[in-house]
């Protein structure tokens, strides 16, 4: 079954497809890497945040 972004809007509005989106890429993130884990933000640019890996390792930042 096939759904686009738009599904997600209809169903939860604007606000929550956004968390629900996130969500979504989260778990899709953690099939591929086990220490993949979401990122709380205080203020950002709306971009969906992930970290994989630990904070002991060097960190790279993809915009």
């Amino acid at each position: 079954m096939e759904r686009d972004f738009r599904y997600l809007r209809d169903k939860y509005g604007d606000a929550g497809a956004r968390e629900v989106f996130e969500k979504i890429c989260v778990q899709l993130m953690q099939l591929k890497f086990k220490d993949a884990y979401p990122v709380d933000v205080s203020q950002g640019d709306d971009g969906i945040d992930i970290f994989v890996g630990d904070f002991s390792d060097s960190i790279d930042v993809y915009l």
